[in-house]
């Protein structure tokens, strides 16, 4: 709710009070403050209520690392950009670029690709950032968040129609990767090493779990 919103009521009710006075005595501006305190309290509780709706979390996946520090400032900046626009649109979101840029060698890189998994498997569905293509860290989140069940958005409008407050739409109807099928599909179509993908993921785990990762099937 924004500000024009928050004061149409209040300046209902003060619009109300003078097309309606009698006599302007004490009387009146006691029952006018009154009607407009009134108001302000009714529309903050909506406003309550508003903040209160359920609401999904995403994750924003993308290329951080890079071999210069302008390149990986460019990285932080597309991925502020896309979380920016999510809140925008009431849709809360954790981008990792955030958490941790000006850390380079804080700690070994592997630890923040780990911890980036740790914050995915918090939220309901991931959007990428363009290039994540080129990005062992975002190809290993993406199958991740497939392999838990949850939605990869490649389109962050898209992303916002099916998390935004009281939408009813699911993920398929929002063009999201919801099977690792899906994923591999679309690898194919635009010619992408999906088996190359999956090794990539496969040694992010094994260093997640800190142990070879069990076949499947």
């Amino acid at each position: 709710m924004d500000k024009v919103e928050f004061l149409r009521p209040v300046i209902g009710a003060l619009r109300s009070c003078v097309h309606n006075h009698g006599p302007i005595n004490s009387e009146w501006i006691g029952s006018a403050a009154k009607r407009v305190v009134g108001e302000i309290y009714a529309t903050i509780e909506r406003m309550g209520e508003q903040r209160m709706k359920p609401r999904k979390m995403l994750y924003v996946a993308g290329p951080y690392t890079a071999p210069t520090a302008w390149g990986i400032h460019k990285n932080v900046i597309r991925a502020e950009r896309e979380s920016g626009y999510l809140w925008k649109y009431d849709v809360p979101n954790i981008c990792p670029h955030m958490n941790s840029k000006n850390m380079n060698g804080a700690a070994d890189e592997s630890v923040f690709y780990i911890g980036g998994l740790l914050m995915l498997e918090a939220c309901a569905g991931v959007v990428v950032v363009p290039g994540w293509e080129h990005s062992k860290g975002t190809i290993a989140e993406i199958l991740h968040a497939l392999r838990l069940g949850k939605p990869v958005f490649t389109r962050t409008t898209q992303a916002i129609e099916w998390a935004k407050p009281l939408s009813r739409k699911t993920p398929e109807e929002c063009d999201a990767f919801v099977l690792e099928g899906d994923f591999h599909r679309y690898c194919l179509v635009n010619e992408h090493d999906y088996e190359g993908f999956v090794r990539i993921y496969k040694r992010m785990m094994e260093k997640f779990y800190e142990q070879p990762l069990p076949k499947r099937g």
